[in-house]
């Protein structure tokens, strides 16, 4: 048993650390690290992209069936796209909302100030993105 647990424990030493710089006027740019969030931001739209053409392709009634309001959720429905497209949708909308969280923290550390319009929008498109979730969940 005490072998067990010291396996698991990490030295005080180890750990992660994050490191968000403020990129300067002069265009010198600070350590960003690798965590870009418009990068993220893109992965999340070319995957959701792609997700919804494979559904046409899957799924070819998908624009005459009127079973849901969004046309796309009814190729969900189809079983060897749906194993495989309803994971990868979930996993980009978390993906998805923590690109604009990070994108809010970005606009923050340059501006100096909260941007409430980028906040509002950024929380009503994560609830339009949730409530796709849900109708997609429903399927």
């Amino acid at each position: 048993f005490p072998i067990l647990y010291w396996r698991f424990v990490v030295p005080s030493d180890t750990g992660v650390r994050v490191t968000i710089w403020q990129q300067h006027e002069d265009g010198n740019r600070s350590d960003f690290g690798s965590v870009y969030p418009r990068r993220i931001l893109a992965t999340s739209f070319q995957v959701i992209a792609v997700v919804g053409t494979l559904g046409a392709l899957f799924h070819e009634e998908w624009e005459t069936d009127d079973t849901v309001e969004i046309p796309m959720a009814a190729a969900f429905r189809t079983k060897p796209y749906g194993y495989i497209a309803t994971p990868l949708w979930f996993l980009m909308s978390v993906y998805f909302s923590a690109g604009i969280y990070l994108t809010i923290v970005q606009q923050r550390l340059q501006d100096k100030r909260y941007n409430w319009f980028l906040i509002a929008c950024g929380a009503l498109f994560v609830a339009s993105l949730a409530l796709c979730d849900l109708v997609i969940l429903e399927q």
